[in-house]
């Protein structure tokens, strides 16, 4: 449960700008190939790069069972791994976000995108976001467990539980 909502919370956080209104039909092409723009521009490799290969080094540390050579050998293994399917993944992962920014935004909020990205500031603002994601996302994990211990302690208020019975038969 609660990574489902870390995974809620990433997606919210790499969504970027707020969606747009629905816009004609006829204009999707066009919306298509700005998006296409936008998505080559934002780059979301580096964000889901740098959180990929944190993989190895957080299953390594979840396995207790492994020995410390064990535990070497498995993150270099993983790493490689992580490296040799990365690209592909990545491919699939802009093909899918083109549709999802040509859907949800206005040729004007692409344009718009595609002139302040293209500047130094715009690209500086990138760069920083895909840190300050990865950070939020870090953030947002920290504090989810006090987030459901209060949604537990309210809940139960109204239905009369035991919050701690509560969060212990959601996790």
């Amino acid at each position: 449960m609660i990574r489902y909502l870390a995974g809620l919370v990433m997606a919210l956080v790499l969504a970027g700008p707020a969606f747009a209104q629905g816009a004609p039909a006829e204009d999707y092409a066009h919306r298509e190939a700005l998006a296409r723009q936008v998505v080559a521009l934002i780059d979301p490799g580096e964000a889901m790069e740098a959180v990929l290969l944190t993989l190895p080094e957080v299953i390594a540390e979840e396995s207790a069972d492994l020995s410390p050579e064990e535990r070497a050998l498995f993150k270099s293994v993983m790493m490689t791994s992580i490296r040799e399917a990365l690209p592909a993944y990545m491919g699939n992962v802009i093909d899918a976000m083109v549709p999802l920014y040509a859907e949800n935004f206005t040729v004007g909020e692409l344009e718009a995108m595609l002139d302040f990205y293209g500047t130094p500031e715009g690209a500086s603002v990138l760069k920083k976001s895909v840190t300050l994601g990865i950070d939020a996302q870090r953030i947002s994990m920290d504090l989810l467990p006090g987030f459901m211990e209060d949604v537990a302690v309210s809940v139960c208020r109204q239905m009369d539980c035991d919050p701690a019975e509560f969060l212990a038969g959601v996790r």
